[in-house]
């Protein structure tokens, strides 16, 4: 229970690693605010069904002035966060980076890397006025280490946040904020567990298949596994926001099985 009655922010809490790290986060004592476009009434029940509360924010993180008036109510409701997890993401599209639109270039990085920056906007100036100190654990990707063919939008975003990870973390150190990154390899969500992504991995295949991709996807790793569950990146997440690494922070964690070594 390292999260007692404290607040924790989620964004992307409706599906995936967000619904994942709200549900971890209440059992182990927190109060959740969920933000995503999508319906938060799977993850609110899941939270509320731990015996926490559970105020929703229905909106897009691009939307700035939207986020920080919904985020101002839903802290005057239950109080200050604590942790603030940095999760929504997305990829929209895939293809060269030649061949790109413009729509999927700004939408990636829209809600990826400024939708990152504008849940900061929001959420800091409340963990500063608390004075508590906190933590900010931001979702980056092995893409963001390495560039990846086919999503160098996504590439790039991820690859701004540990940019912008850094530079937070030297700027609220002196308020006790610590500010860290989670770089996960592919992580079994319905983002990935999807035809589409199994025929853009396997474009030789006429049907391929979910052992198809997970053959595939362990090539890359050293460790013997396609992709990594949910809860392994929520594991890392809670380290990350807990007092057990209360000197830690400006650090990327990989959560990969040895992708990042390949």
């Amino acid at each position: 229970m390292r999260f007692v009655d404290q607040v924790v922010v989620v964004t992307g809490a409706a599906a995936g690693q967000g619904a994942q790290h709200a549900a971890s986060f209440a059992a182990e004592g927190a109060d959740v605010i969920g933000v995503d476009v999508g319906d938060l009434a799977a993850t609110a029940a899941a939270v509320e069904g731990l015996g926490r509360r559970f105020c929703p924010i229905r909106c897009d993180v691009r939307d700035g002035a939207a986020l920080e008036a919904a985020m101002a109510q839903a802290v005057e409701a239950l109080s200050p966060p604590g942790v603030v997890v940095v999760n929504a993401g997305i990829v929209a599209g895939v293809a060269p980076s030649w061949e790109l639109t413009t729509e999927m270039w700004e939408a990636t990085i829209g809600v990826n890397l400024t939708g990152a920056w504008q849940t900061v906007r929001c959420t800091v100036p409340h963990m500063i006025a608390a004075g508590r100190g906190g933590s900010i654990v931001i979702t980056g990707s092995t893409a963001g280490v390495r560039g990846e063919p086919n999503i160098s939008h996504y590439s790039a975003s991820k690859h701004g946040l540990h940019g912008l990870a850094t530079s937070l973390a030297r700027e609220l150190g002196d308020r006790s904020i610590r500010v860290n990154l989670v770089n996960p390899t592919t992580v079994d969500t319905p983002m990935v567990n999807s035809e589409a992504f199994f025929r853009w991995l396997c474009p030789d295949l006429a049907e391929p298949s979910r052992d198809d991709v997970v053959r595939e996807l362990a090539k890359g790793h050293v460790l013997p596994v396609g992709w990594i569950d949910t809860a392994d990146v929520t594991a890392a997440v809670m380290w990350l926001a807990s007092g057990e690494a209360r000197y830690v922070t400006g650090q990327a964690l990989a959560v990969d099985a040895g992708a990042t070594l390949r």
